[in-house]
């Protein structure tokens, strides 16, 4: 299966392995996220000023990693959702074509991994030339939120396809209400399991996309440190993270956007029942209006509305730091400017 490789990052092992090699992949997981964390804590030790604060911050993320390794992976629940359950009905209810949303979901992890790998040899090069030496970049343990990410994006995108493919089974079916319920019924359910186990991980991703961004923007923005090679690569990784983010929150949007188009779609083919027939399908389209079908966390339904919203906020940042890059000195500009040049010169530009 493709990225199966990125579910051994967080202790997931194939459902067809034996109970002592599940377990040995965990265990491993865990072991290795600790020991990130122990290089994490040294680093954090061992740096001072802002440096220590982005150190420190990729100390916190990696106990919350610990934490999800221990609280998600670790439930049986979640394992049987992701590693069988999905997959079983993706065999049952879907057509080929679904197999195709693996790469769909895959290439935003490589599209984010690329970026965070370029922007570490360009921090490694660049601290070379000012440091004389190789010094390990801070940590920052993107692998770990790659393979979390994209088992958010198979939980969305499944949940997508298998309301798309709903309208279209009712299209086909329309005297069998009884059908309709059952198949809908399941669904909110499958959200409901997926929205129970990924709530913790939407919440760490939110949480430390805006937490990896916030130390280098102080330091873009001040620019008091000298010898600052790391700011742009750490600028840019962190604007990946971001991306990446922001990609698994518009894909659980998705599924509450489709719901509508499905309910929207379903009450479209009244005009196609006999008289005694549309009641009961009115009572159908209620049903799936008030149902519970959608991703949430911490019980708040994340819905196109609510990301337009928060774009608005964001935005608004965005302006005010082009804003004070604007307006800093000339002596801060040309520095940047003659960072922004060793940056591109690490990799031939």
């Amino acid at each position: 299966m493709q990225g199966a490789c990125l579910y051994f990052l967080i202790g997931l092992a194939p459902s067809g392995w034996s109970k002592i090699s599940q377990r040995a992949v965990l265990a491993v997981a865990i072991l290795t996220t600790a020991g990130t964390w122990a290089i994490g804590f040294y680093w954090t030790r061992a740096s001072e000023g802002r440096q220590q604060w982005i150190h420190v911050v990729g100390l916190m993320e990696c106990t919350s990693f610990l934490a999800l390794l221990v609280g998600v992976s670790r439930s049986r629940g979640f394992r049987e959702l992701l590693l069988e359950r999905l997959p079983e009905a993706q065999q049952i209810l879907l057509d080929s074509g679904t197999h195709y949303s693996a790469a769909w979901d895959i290439w935003p992890i490589f599209g984010s991994c690329a970026t965070w790998l370029l922007c570490l040899v360009a921090e490694t090069q660049l601290r070379q030339a000012d440091e004389g030496t190789i010094v390990l970049p801070p940590m920052q343990p993107f692998l770990l939120s790659a393979a979390w990410a994209y088992a958010l994006l198979r939980f969305n995108s499944f949940l997508v396809l298998l309301v798309e493919r709903f309208a279209q089974t009712t299209s086909r079916h329309l005297e069998d209400v009884d059908l309709a319920y059952e198949q809908w019924a399941c669904i909110v359910a499958f959200a409901c399991q997926a929205s129970r186990w990924s709530g913790l991980v939407y919440v760490h991703h939110l949480t430390f996309s805006f937490l990896h961004m916030c130390p280098v923007l102080v330091a873009l923005l001040d620019n008091q440190e000298s010898s600052r090679g790391w700011l742009l690569p750490q600028f840019f990784a962190s604007l990946a993270y971001c991306g990446l983010a922001v990609c698994v929150l518009q894909r659980a949007a998705a599924v509450s956007r489709q719901r509508h188009h499905a309910v929207a779609c379903t009450n479209s083919y009244q005009w196609a029942l006999a008289p005694t027939q549309r009641w009961d399908h009115h009572v159908l389209v209620s049903f799936m209006e008030r149902s519970d079908l959608g991703i949430a966390v911490c019980g708040v339904h994340l819905t196109t509305s609510l990301l337009l919203k928060s774009t608005s906020i964001f935005v608004t940042a965005a302006s005010f730091v082009v804003a004070r890059l604007m307006s800093l000195p000339d002596v801060q500009k040309a520095e940047l400017s003659e960072q922004w040049d060793r940056f591109m010169d690490v990799f031939g530009m």
